[in-house]
């Protein structure tokens, strides 16, 4: 009996010991509190985490350990965050005594007696400061423009369509004015484009420093920026504009012992409640002022208005449309294939799918020349159901020979409309693809921007074996947070991080933590931009799962 009873206590000790080494040697940080919140017990994880040892923690209660606030910094949250099972709130963050900071996200689980009643709770916390980090960088620079530091194009469409429907909706005035620099060319093709950007970071500062707080500056590419003029009529934005004109012709920049001075054409438009445009026509018509302004010699403003002749004429000049509409009526379209390397063993094949425009002498228009046109007009639906249509005929034609998983491009526009998805189901079903072999390419911005129809076309397609890659992801707007909400396979990383890996270790410390969130998540990687062997080496040694550029393969007709 005696015995036994000594058996009983040493497998009790040994499993005690078990549990105690296990705690121990878990990361997250693990902390047991009686029903009145003081603390019985902390693993090192949670003596580290919270700067304190178990051996003072042991007179104080959870609320005296720490500190922990919202999000915002500003507000306080109570210390019973920390063993609410059911509390909403997913992360806080953490201020220790010493006043460093950690965001936090808990699990909380009551222990019960034989009689089941609460004794003790265990909290387990979970540092995720560095995936928040990550995370705001990430979105930070799918918002701004990386070499001026000022919100680039897809921030400031976001702010534009608020300015629209802030006029609307509350009847005020806005304005938006777009900057085109003056002679930047001859800058860049005196002294190089390392010059252009050393001028454009410069400029942009000027102009900076001289523009509202209730404004908003923009650089949308190249040598053109944009301002959001809140709460300014068309006199008021007129006076701004000339004060700002004056800055950049004051300014002059020197250059490798080189003198050069500047100036700016810009179109201004007013945003009021009554103008009824889009975003598109809006941004379509400052963008036609601004023209018109350098048409007239630049230097100058040029204030748009309805009854424009000059700026009507403009827009007749846009020949895009015709040409995209005549090319679909003419079978002027056409695909490429561009095969992708596979970075580990036995893995499938895969390629992207291209379209090309053909010219009349019979050369191909890459889509950087026709697609801004076709995003701009809405055209992208009827380009899109073509390149699905085609795709499919081709891929059924080459029948089982054809061993690629290929992915096919939809724009956001193409996502939101109305009976596409009816319509790609019915391609599929006609050619008979085997759709195992289809992967749907979307971007990180188009699916933000229509979030709820993106998940149902996604869900639908996969259901029936279809498969989705989040493309360019990391450019756009987004933060992991959108990524862990939709279900795609694959994960393409941006091409502005890869292109640089070999020289730039922020792109490739960028390359590696999308990577490695992508695995986490089950997802596989595909990196684009691979130009050359040795960023294709670097992309293996970090473990990305495809390869996609020039290094590989260039992009030849599908048929």
């Amino acid at each position: 009996m005696l015995d036994r009873i000594e058996d009983a206590q040493y497998e009790l000790e040994l499993e005690k010991e078990r549990a105690q080494v296990t705690l121990e040697g878990i990361a997250d940080a693990v902390i047991t509190s009686n029903e009145n919140g003081f603390v019985l017990y902390m693993n090192a994880a949670a003596e580290r985490l919270t700067g304190i040892r178990l051996s003072e923690a042991k007179i104080k209660t959870l609320n005296a350990l720490f500190r922990l606030m919202a999000e915002d910094k500003t507000t306080p949250v109570d210390s019973h965050w920390l063993t609410d099972s059911y509390s909403a709130l997913e992360e806080v963050i953490l201020e220790r005594a010493d006043g460093n900071e950690f965001v936090i996200r808990k699990s909380a689980s009551p222990l019960y007696d034989r009689d089941g009643n609460t004794f003790a709770i265990v909290t387990v916390l979970h540092d995720v400061t560095m995936l928040r980090t990550l995370s705001n960088q990430l979105s930070f620079q799918a918002r701004h423009d990386q070499l001026t530091g000022l919100i680039n194009r897809y921030e400031f469409d976001r702010k534009a369509q608020f300015a629209i429907d802030d006029a609307a909706t509350e009847n005020r005035v806005h304005c938006l004015a777009y900057f085109d620099l003056d002679q930047f060319k001859i800058v860049n093709d005196t002294c190089g484009h390392m010059a252009g950007d050393v001028l454009l970071k410069q400029l942009s500062n000027h102009i900076k420093a001289k523009v509202r707080s209730s404004d908003t500056l923009a650089r949308l590419g190249g040598d053109e920026f944009a301002l959001l003029l809140m709460g300014c009529d068309l006199i008021k934005a007129q006076e701004i504009i000339e004060s700002l004109l004056q800055v950049i012709r004051e300014y002059r920049f020197t250059y490798d012992d080189k003198v050069f001075k500047i100036g700016a054409s810009v179109g201004l438009t007013e945003i009021s409640p009554n103008s009824n445009l889009t975003l598109s026509e809006l941004l379509s018509t400052v963008d036609a002022a601004c023209y018109t302004a350098k048409e007239e010699g630049g230097n100058r403003i040029h204030i748009y208005r309805s009854n424009d002749a000059d700026i009507k004429e403009h827009n007749n000049q846009l020949e895009w449309v015709s040409r995209i509409h005549t090319g679909l009526e003419n079978k002027q379209f056409v695909l490429y294939i561009q095969r992708m390397e596979s970075l580990t063993p036995n893995a499938e094949l895969h390629c992207e799918l291209l379209i090309r425009m053909q010219a009349m002498d019979g050369s191909y228009y890459p889509p950087g020349y026709f697609l801004p046109a076709a995003e701009r007009y809405h055209l992208m639906p009827e380009i899109d159901r073509w390149v699905v249509k085609e795709a499919l005929s081709i891929i059924a034609r080459k029948g089982a020979n054809f061993g690629y998983v290929c992915a096919i491009n939809l724009s956001g526009q193409t996502l939101s409309e109305e009976g596409f998805l009816d319509f790609v189901i019915e391609q599929i079903n006609h050619y008979g693809v085997d759709t195992s072999r289809i992967c749907f390419e979307i971007t990180e911005t188009s699916v933000i921007a229509n979030l709820n129809k993106a998940r149902q076309f996604m869900q639908a397609l996969r259901k029936i074996g279809c498969r989705f890659s989040l493309d360019d992801f990391g450019s756009g707007l987004s933060s992991f947070a959108y990524l862990k909400n939709l279900e795609v396979d694959f994960l393409k990383i941006d091409g502005m991080f890869v292109k640089a890996i070999a020289n730039n270790k922020i792109d490739r410390a960028m390359v590696e933590s999308i990577n490695n969130v992508g695995h986490v998540m089950g997802l596989h990687t595909i990196a684009e931009f691979a130009e050359n062997n040795e960023i294709i080496q670097i992309l293996k040694e970090i473990g990305v799962d495809y390869a996609q550029g020039y290094g590989v393969a260039k992009p030849e007709l599908f048929e």
